[in-house]
């Protein structure tokens, strides 16, 4: 009998150890499965603490066409930096790039109310009503941006664009002169002025001479400006 127990006891001590270890094997593997699920959590948090990087990588995305992880990617960024605009109107671009212009519109709208002065929501506005066949939204939007900088080049620009798409070629003209009075070294907007005169076909023009340097491609030179 005492040779059974004796037997016995280390037949329990082995259970028991084995059990023991059983339990800390599976310990270990939840933890380090715990570890593997966490580890991006902990470094998109890390990642989204540095909005300039986290938004250089969502356009990183969206320029290598992956737009949805792009986008996903930068409205994350606006869950933990809501005034982080720019981002804002990155978002706006890519619902405008995907044709959801509705979303775009408001994004850019939103955008304005929270800064009027950023210059780059209202291009990026225009664009998309351009994209979106809405001249007139466009330049309700030109407009908007004018309020707040009147002399700006790429604005001036796209309403003389839209003006003379919507068939106001003497007022496309005006906003032209303007421009180029501004900003004499826009060469596109001297081409639009030669495309401009060339629709008008208008009897009562006076012709005049200016000495003036419109760009470092056309040199100092009489150019004729018309006067309507």
């Amino acid at each position: 009998l005492k040779t059974s127990q004796a037997n016995a006891q280390p037949s329990l001590k082995n259970r028991f150890m084995k059990l023991v270890s059983l339990r800390s094997l599976t310990l270990f593997v939840s933890l380090v499965l715990m570890g593997c699920f966490c580890l991006p959590a902990n470094a998109q948090n890390d990642t989204l603490n540095d909005p300039d990087k986290a938004f250089a990588q969502a356009r990183d995305l969206a320029f290598s066409g992956k737009r949805k992880e792009g986008r996903e990617l930068a409205l994350r960024i606006l869950q933990k930096h809501p005034l982080y605009l720019d981002v804002k109107t990155f978002v706006g671009r890519t619902y405008a790039w995907d044709g959801d212009y509705e979303k775009a519109r408001n994004t850019f709208a939103e955008v304005a109310a929270a800064d009027p002065k950023t210059l780059d929501n209202y291009i990026a506005w225009i664009d998309a009503e351009r994209w979106a066949d809405e001249p007139a939204n466009a330049l309700i939007a030109v407009e908007k941006g004018l309020q707040h900088f009147g002399d700006d080049a790429d604005l001036l620009y796209r309403k003389a664009k839209l003006l003379s798409v919507t068939g106001k070629m003497a007022d496309a003209k005006l906003v032209v002169q303007k421009l180029l009075r501004k900003h004499p070294k826009h060469g596109d907007a001297y081409l639009l002025l030669q495309e401009l005169r060339g629709q008008l076909l208008d009897n009562d023009i006076s012709a005049g001479y200016s000495h003036e340097s419109f760009s470092a491609y056309f040199s100092p030179a009489n150019y004729a400006f018309v006067q309507a």
